[in-house]
This record gives C-alpha cells, sequence and structure tokens, in this order.
C-alpha cells in the first residue's frame, strides 16, 4: 500500500499507529505544503482530528484535507495569520 504521502506503508504498520493521537485535535500551522502537509497527514494516520492551518492558499490546503478525508481521516482547513 502507498501512503497518502508518498512511500509504503503495510495495513500492520497502519493498524500498529491507528489510535495513538485518537481523541486529539492538532493544528498544524503552515499545513497546507510541504513538511506541514506531511504532518497532518502522518497526525491523520494516527487517529487525531486535523486542523489544516493556511495563510495564502486555500486550494493546497483543501487538497490535504481531502487526502485525509479519502482515508478515512478527520480534518478541516482554516485561514489564519499566526505571525
Amino acid at each position: 500500500m502507498i501512503s497518502p504521502f508518498g512511500g509504503a506503508y503495510g495495513k500492520q504498520d497502519k493498524e500498529k499507529d491507528k489510535g495513538e493521537f485518537e481523541r486529539q485535535v492538532v493544528v498544524v500551522t503552515g499545513g497546507s505544503q510541504g513538511i506541514g502537509a506531511a504532518t497532518c497527514k502522518e497526525f491523520a494516520l494516527k487517529g487525531a482530528k486535523v486542523v489544516v492551518n493556511y495563510y495564502h492558499n486555500k486550494g493546497y490546503a483543501d487538497a490535504v484535507v481531502r487526502t485525509i478525508k479519502s482515508f478515512g481521516g478527520e480534518a478541516m482547513a482554516v485561514q489564519a495569520d499566526v505571525s
């Protein structure tokens, strides 16, 4: 199986990680691209509900949210200047 952010990810790995952050909400600043997007997806794989923060590019943030939802995760995009 290919993980939502590239690389091999087996069923056994997914089951082991699932639930580690269950019932937790994670806010990832800069979550729409690059390392932030990968972080969002990783937390979602581990059971967290993810808030994908973005400043300028709603399209990228929405794409991360769609990816997370496609594998059964919960996520939403929120525009905010956190500087």
